[in-house]
Parts: structure tokens; C-alpha cells; sequence
């Protein structure tokens, strides 16, 4: 592989741009990330419907808890998907890079960071606490004193979640594809907590505001992919918005499709952010135009060139090398 040619054109991108490019990476590598999101969201979703079926009525999809059951699986879902995604983050870390890697490639990579996922996705960014407020939310009936619990249950933990993910959204990223260890004493690799600290500080204010954006164009596109997917549902059975099969099956596809598509949009801003402060734009080029120059000076002496390939970890790594 040639250092200026890569999956993804290396530069930097505004806000509209790097949707556009989440939307087509989506659109080209739409097997495989539905695949790895059916098999990371499997057991969330399983999770979710047990402890949510008992509260839906089979034909009208009343029910007689505190909140809306719709309401129930957007907040799981909303903290269970970057743990759950994390192997969408691993592919997708292969392929921008040209590189198709083999199931056992990403499943290892996966459990790799396996204590850092545990304690960075699934305790801080509140998806284990969220799997225990949804085993207690059969329980949680309107004349049971566990509804107030649950209720303040999740208002102590979605906004800490929140804020955890807006002002570092790049866990999974930093976790999967840059794999920092716990602790570092050389200085010219830091530790996970100081590789945290150096990517999201210096981009705070774009981040965080890009964040917002997204969170808005999430929410129009789970109600623009569930009121389609119910609408065509309605037309096949004969049962339109809101029955127990929708709430049951059409609401959380449309949950994890967003979510699987955010997944995406975030490494696509990922990207965006180191390509800003390592300058790999600049690195790109000047390698290139290096190799372009050696090439040259060869082929004038007459000399045939090797045949050699640049692996996409290698040219990761010299990339970050050059930005160092």
C-alpha cells in the first residue's frame, strides 16, 4: 500500500463533511457493521426486551409503569451502545485504512483492552448500572416503593453518563485502536489516562459543540427510521403505531440502526481531531511526495523497484511516529 493511498482521503473536514463521510462509510460497509452490531448489541437487546416484555400489552402497547416504555429502552440503549459497538470501532479502525481484517482479527482486538472497556465503557459510561436498573425494572410498577428508587436511579446516573461522554467521547477509540496501557512510566508513551487527557483537551470546544449536533441529529433519525419501519410494518399486518409489536421490535431496531450509524459519525470525528492536532495531512504528503522523489531518482539510474507493501498498522504507526 502506497502512503498517499489510503480508504479514506486524509484532511481536514467541517462538520457537514465529516457527516457525509460517516453516511458513506455506513453505506459501503454496511454487511459488515450491521454484522458486528447484531453481534455486539445481542445481548443488550435480549437484556432490554426480558425485562420490558412483561409491561407491553400485545395489542395496544399500554402499559403501567412510571415512564413510557419507549422512554425505557432509549435510555438503555443510550448507555449499553459504546460497549456494545466497540467491535464496530475495531473494524472500522481496519478498514479506513484499507485492510480487511478476519473475524478472529476484530474479536481479539476486541478483548484486547477487555479491563479497559469494563472500567472506561462499562462502569463509567454507566452501561453495567444501566443493565441493573433494567432487572429492577419489572419490579418497578406504579405501587411498588422501587419505582421511586429506579426513577432516582437513573436521574443520579444519566447525567453523569452524559457528561462523561460529552467532554470525552473517544473512549472506545483510544481503547481499541490506540491501546495505551493503565500506566506508563516512559514519557513517550502515555498512559490511558494521560492519552484521555491529550486528545479531548486540546479539542473541547469543537468536540463538544459537534456533540450536540449529533446528539440533535440522532434523536430526528431514531424517530425518522421507527415511524418508517412502523409505517411499513402497518401496511404489511395491518397494525399501525403504537402496538406491542412495534414497541417490542421496530422501536429497538431503530435504536441500534442510529446507534450503529453515531457509531461511525464518531469515528469519523475521531479521525478528524488527530488529523488536526498531529498533522497528518501535512505527514501524508511529505512522505509521499518523498517516496514519489526516490521512485524518480531510481528509475533514472535504471534501477527496477522491490516489490513491497506498508501494512495499514505499519503506516498507523509511522504516522503517529512522524506527529511525535
Amino acid at each position: 500500500m502506497r502512503l498517499d493511498r489510503t480508504h479514506v482521503r486524509i484532511r481536514e473536514r467541517n462538520v457537514l463533511e465529516v457527516i457525509d463521510l460517516a453516511m458513506r462509510l455506513f453505506r459501503v460497509h454496511f454487511r459488515p457493521i450491521a454484522l458486528l452490531a447484531a453481534v455486539g448489541a445481542a445481548p443488550w437487546i435480549l437484556l432490554d426486551d426480558l425485562t420490558t416484555i412483561g409491561l407491553i400489552d400485545p395489542l395496544d402497547g399500554t402499559h403501567d409503569v412510571p415512564l413510557g416504555v419507549q422512554f425505557y429502552q432509549l435510555l438503555a440503549v443510550l448507555v449499553q451502545a459504546p460497549l456494545a459497538l466497540l467491535p464496530v470501532t475495531v473494524y472500522l479502525g481496519h478498514a479506513v485504512f484499507d485492510e480487511s481484517p478476519s473475524p478472529r482479527r476484530i474479536l481479539a482486538d476486541t478483548f484486547r483492552g477487555a479491563s479497559k472497556s469494563l472500567v472506561s465503557l462499562g462502569m463509567l459510561r454507566g452501561a453495567i448500572p444501566s443493565a441493573l436498573l433494567m432487572l429492577m425494572l419489572p419490579l418497578a410498577s406504579n405501587d411498588s416503593p422501587l419505582a421511586v428508587l429506579w426513577v432516582l436511579g437513573w436521574w443520579g446516573l444519566l447525567p453523569l453518563v452524559l457528561f462523561i461522554r460529552w467532554v470525552r467521547p473517544f473512549a472506545p477509540e483510544v481503547i481499541a485502536l490506540e491501546r495505551p496501557p493503565w500506566s506508563s512510566p516512559a514519557p513517550d508513551q502515555p498512559s490511558f489516562a494521560q492519552r484521555m487527557g491529550q486528545i479531548h483537551a486540546g479539542s473541547f470546544a469543537e468536540t463538544g459543540g459537534r456533540g450536540i449536533l449529533f446528539a440533535l441529529l440522532a434523536g430526528s433519525m431514531v424517530w425518522v427510521c421507527y415511524v418508517g419501519l412502523g409505517s411499513l410494518w402497518g401496511l404489511a399486518f395491518h397494525h399501525f403505531l403504537p402496538t406491542g409489536a412495534t414497541l417490542r421490535f421496530i422501536w429497538p431496531l431503530a435504536l441500534w440502526t442510529v446507534a450503529a450509524l453515531m457509531t461511525v459519525v464518531r469515528f469519523v470525528n475521531y479521525l478528524d481531531v488527530r488529523i488536526r492536532q498531529e498533522g497528518w495531512e501535512v505527514e501524508l504528503l511529505m512522505r509521499a511526495e518523498g517516496r514519489h522523489l526516490e521512485e524518480a531518482h531510481r528509475a533514472s539510474l535504471g534501477i527496477v523497484p522491490e516489490s513491497t507493501s506498508t501494512s495499514p498498522v505499519d503506516l498507523l504507526s509511522a504516522i503517529e511516529e512522524g506527529a511525535s
